[in-house]
């Protein structure tokens, strides 16, 4: 498999987006973004090139969450465990500026004892934004962790409960 990735500038930051043949695999904030397609991809061949597709993601990127609706038609091509692609794909069902709990997403996996691998699938979520794992709270209404900070996660929630 061949993966093609840049590291692209957007309103959130730098963000480092990878594509296969089928969609996007990931979209990443952090700052070695790079060793971690290395270590969550292997042994996929890296090729550092941007595609027309890793544009797209910049401009819904910046113009989110108005994008949100545009983006929900974006090809995704999720790569993980079984599990970690039912949560994945439970939290697509989630709107723009719909919340949801941990202990909830687990229910729509049919898994519904399973609130902490819920919580660490969505936190090995490598499509910032896109699976809007910044959507999901604690049960008692607290942001909870995220991948890329809470004060992210904040903003992100923020923008969506305005639009």
């Amino acid at each position: 498999m061949k993966i093609k990735y840049s590291v692209l500038k957007t309103r959130f930051g730098a963000a480092t987006v990878g594509t296969t043949e089928q969609g996007i695999c990931c979209v990443l904030f952090d700052t070695d973004a790079v060793s971690e397609l290395t270590r969550r991809f292997r042994p996929a061949e890296l090729i550092k090139q941007e595609e027309p597709l890793h544009r797209k993601v910049v401009d819904l990127l910046d113009e989110w969450p108005a994008s949100a609706d545009k983006a929900a038609a974006l090809p995704l091509h999720l790569m993980g465990t079984e599990f970690q692609v039912a949560v994945w794909q439970a939290l697509l069902q989630l709107k723009p500026g719909e919340l949801s709990t941990y202990k909830n997403i687990a229910q729509k996996t049919g898994r519904p004892t399973a609130v902490r691998a819920t919580g660490t699938a969505i936190g090995q979520n490598p499509v910032a934004v896109f699976v809007p794992c910044h959507r999901v709270l604690t049960s008692s209404g607290k942001l909870g962790g995220y991948r890329w900070g809470t004060a992210m996660k904040a903003l992100l929630v923020e923008r969506e409960k305005l639009s």
